[in-house]
């Protein structure tokens, strides 16, 4: 299989509402089939209705429903299930009193793939960029989790230039933006923007962080970032040119929202060392004071190995694990939840995107194959999976197949996984357990990085 770079083209894109006729669908069959099209839905935050009263399928009430912006009353009811789908309420133009709007609607947000999204202090989520409507963007959206509504935030400053592919963490009440596709044409291929950036929540205003010294990271895309005590590590990606990159770099955040500055660190483990293989489109998340890496491609190979990154040693870990090996992938999700890691989406070797949801639990290293959840999101990558309190959230992505013309593309779907739930269903017939129940083993190796 020939490498293409990490940058595609939007194909025509759409998000598919799971569903099946009945309750008891669930336990005898496959997850539920899904519609293909949804032409319009209230612009108010709604759970998307699943919870009608017919115990019958009737194709004609179905269609019907959904010319008037609603899923069939037929659908099971979601609150028994982990997985439900939610729309977002977006901003809607303030008026006057004589009902002349006061300025025009705003671009619509989604569809959207290769943002970035992190959660602030107070449970909100901040997203940024990412491709829409085939065109890379540079706005921001807060999202609330807690009444799914969507706000675009008018920001000033030194704004970051439109990009995709690449990381925005949250810092104190700041997002941290670095990296990115940020080329406009395919002729200049080693154009980068190495810059930081900074955006206070307090003032909405973009602040460009000066670099102190001179080393600092080559730009690039598809790499992954976390913050872990003050500090952002970013690891991989792809330059411009094509390259894929193994190193590490942090960069001290103390004094990133004082006075605007910050310096890089090259950390190298040391030749004799294990380390991951240069990798684009992996994801990893914070676990205590390590960092957890999984999946992504070299571009020949896709992987499926879990790596831990010990930041007090500075050193990598790859870990031993049992239970059922997920698909090799690059452009997925991942979300912690206690102490599962749960990795959703992606690409797999062929290029065919991955729809299935699985988890690693760290305390006994062990897999998990999670099925007949609920209306699950579709098959999709490069979108973005972030976790609260005990919830993991889906948002955006990039997808196959042809749009149906009577849907509407600007419909803002969530989907969220009731993590406490995901134990507590029985799993279809005939398919393999959720869970196997293993004794804890949690090792201090964990998070020293030096298990092999």
């Amino acid at each position: 299989m020939s490498w293409r770079p990490w940058k595609r083209c939007l194909r025509n894109t759409s998000f598919e509402i799971v569903t099946t006729s009945s309750c008891t669908a669930l336990a005898s069959t496959e997850p539920p089939n899904s519609l293909k099209s949804l032409k319009s839905v209230s612009s108010t935050s709604t759970l998307v209705n699943l919870t009608g009263s017919q115990s019958k399928s009737d194709p004609k009430a179905s269609s019907d429903s959904l010319s008037k912006g609603s899923l069939p009353s037929s659908a099971f009811n979601p609150y028994q299930y982990p997985w439900s789908i939610h729309q977002l309420a977006l901003e809607q133009p303030e008026l006057l009193e004589d009902g002349v709007e006061t300025r025009p609607p705003r671009r619509s947000q989604f569809p959207r793939y290769g943002h970035s999204l992190a959660s602030t202090s107070d449970d909100r989520f901040v997203l940024f960029g990412g491709f829409v409507n085939e065109k890379p963007s540079n706005d921001v959206c807060i999202i609330n989790p807690k009444d799914l509504t969507a706000t675009s935030l008018d920001t000033t400053g030194d704004i970051p230039s439109p990009r995709s592919g690449h990381t925005g963490v949250m810092y104190k009440n700041c997002m941290i933006v670095w990296g990115g596709e940020t080329r406009t044409d395919n002729h200049d291929l080693s154009a980068s923007d190495r810059s930081v950036y900074l955006l206070d929540l307090a003032t909405s205003r973009w602040h460009r962080v000066t670099v102190d010294g001179e080393l600092s990271p080559e730009g690039r895309s598809g790499h992954v970032a976390g913050v872990v005590d003050a500090k952002m590590y970013i690891f991989g990606g792809q330059r411009g040119d094509g390259q894929i990159l193994n190193d590490v770099w942090v960069i001290h955040l103390a004094k990133c929202d004082v006075d605007y500055t910050a310096k890089w660190y090259h950390l190298n483990p040391g030749v004799n060392s294990p380390r991951p293989p240069a990798l684009v489109n992996a994801a990893w998340t914070k676990y205590k004071a390590a960092l957890i890496l999984f999946g992504g491609t070299d571009g020949e190979y896709h992987y499926s190995d879990v790596w831990v990154y010990n930041t007090g040693s500075r050193t990598w870990g790859k870990l031993r694990c049992d239970g059922y090996f997920p698909v090799p992938r690059e452009g997925h999700g991942v979300a912690m939840v206690a102490d599962m890691f749960y990795v959703f989406g992606g690409r797999a070797p062929d290029g065919t995107f991955l729809g299935d949801l699985v988890g690693f639990q760290i305390s006994c290293r062990r897999w998990h194959t999670f099925r007949g959840l609920g209306p699950a999101p579709s098959a999709r990558s490069e979108h973005t999976m972030i976790s609260r309190k005990d919830q993991v959230y889906v948002l955006g992505g990039h997808r196959t197949g042809a749009m149906d013309a009577s849907a509407d593309e600007s419909i803002p779907i969530i989907h969220i996984l009731d993590a406490d739930r995901v134990f507590q269903l029985p799993p279809p017939r005939g398919a393999p357990p959720r869970a196997v129940p293993v004794t804890s083993r949690t090792s201090n190796t964990l998070l020293t990085g030096t298990e092999s």
